[in-house]
């Protein structure tokens, strides 16, 4: 099989977490899988090494990419995804992990390559199962809560007037995924930290001018 890499998407198991903010990955992974399919690219189903995980594999272009959801909890992600990189022999670099981020409100996203875990376990793990932090990392941000505990707020479904937000974040994240099996990777970069739904339009001049009395 000749891989262009692996694409592992974090989230929990178990109907409880469906469509929560800790499980954005998934989301968006769901609505990756049926891009391709639409575009006529077939998503197969594949067992893979032993360790819980859902797993298929899609020609995507001239190579066979891996796309995988670990199937334990978050904070032990790493299981899965070490096992498919030790039994594909693929190296850390060509792995692309799409995550929930509380550091960015929804509406924002960033691309990267490498770096620290900011708290993240689905992220420690991964580091800690493949010896080393220089995998991809597409950051779905998901804001903070206001006030409360973080780990009621990341495990809770997003709210119904997000959910505009949500649809355009999950179905431009699902084309930069798709985008980064075949294009450069700085040029997705580019795209992908430029997206923004969180900035106040500007109103036109005579707007302002009526807000300020004039």
């Amino acid at each position: 099989m000749d891989l262009g890499g692996l694409i592992v998407a974090l989230g929990n198991p178990g109907r409880q977490y469906e469509q929560t903010r800790h499980n954005l990955g998934w989301i968006v992974l769901d609505e990756f899988i049926a891009l391709l399919e639409r575009r006529g690219v077939s998503v197969n189903p594949l067992k893979g090494p032993r360790a819980p995980m859902r797993l298929w594999k899609a020609r995507i272009g001239r190579e066979e990419w891996l796309l995988c959801k670990p199937e334990t909890f978050m904070n032990l992600s790493g299981e899965a995804v070490g096992a498919l990189v030790r039994f594909y022999r693929l190296k850390t670099e060509s792995v692309f992990v799409l995550h929930d981020e509380v550091d960015l409100p929804l509406g924002r996203m960033k691309l990267k390559k490498g770096g620290g875990a900011a708290g993240h376990n689905g992220l420690k793990s991964i580091a800690s199962h493949l010896g080393s932090p220089d995998f991809a990392r597409l950051r779905l941000g998901v804001g903070k809560p206001a006030h409360g505990d973080m780990a009621d707020y990341v495990l809770a479904r997003f709210r119904p007037e997000e959910g505009d937000t949500l649809k355009q974040v999950v179905e431009f994240a699902a084309r930069q995924v798709l985008e980064y099996t075949c294009e450069d990777f700085n040029r997705v970069m580019n795209a992908v930290n430029s997206f923004n739904l969180t900035e106040e339009k500007t109103p036109p001049t005579g707007e302002t001018e009526k807000r300020n009395g004039r």
